[in-house]
């Protein structure tokens, strides 16, 4: 069968598709996929929820998050095999825009001319970046873990530094 999502997603009416080997929506360098599933589905082996790419009426490559399951007739038997598919293109197209957006963020701030970290609730350090570290002869390594009482020195949570920090801890 074909419904009204699937006209959506690829373009084709049910009249154009129902009948025809599914071998119409694949590329033609994933042509043996479709033969590896149902070669799965005889064998009785569960197929687990993938990603592929299919291609729409109009020849758009689109992403597909796709579901196989046996269709079986009243003896059990593997008849064919129903498929759900949901068009994750534009998900996978913001979550690349929003990786090369975090790699330019991390980029400009790897180079800002300060000494950044984050810490845990502990005021352990959990992460530090900046050119700034370079120039003070410390490196990531030595630095996660690194309690901020260890790093200033100290241990008086009055001192400034340390307290601005425990205020934040605090919600101030």
């Amino acid at each position: 069968s074909w419904n009204k999502g699937a006209e959506r997603i690829y373009g084709y009416s049910a009249e154009e598709v129902v009948g025809k080997h599914a071998a119409i929506l694949t590329l033609a360098e994933h042509a043996n996929e479709i033969a590896r599933i149902m070669e799965k589905l005889r064998r009785g082996e569960r197929i687990e929820p993938y990603e592929t790419v299919r291609v729409t009426k109009s020849g758009e490559r689109i992403l597909i998050s796709l579901t196989v399951s046996p269709i079986r007739d009243e003896n059990g038997r593997i008849v064919g095999a129903s498929a759900v598919g949901r068009d994750i293109t534009e998900r996978q197209r913001s979550e690349e825009k929003l990786r090369v957006q975090e790699n330019r963020l991390r980029q400009l701030i790897e180079q800002l001319p300060a000494a950044l970290w984050t810490t845990n609730t502990g005021l352990r350090i959990t992460s530090c970046t900046g050119v700034v570290w370079a120039t003070l002869d410390w490196n990531r390594e030595q630095m996660v873990g690194m309690s901020l009482f260890e790093y200033f020195q100290t241990d008086d949570p009055h001192f400034p530094p340390l307290a601005s920090h425990l205020r934040a801890l605090q919600g101030e």
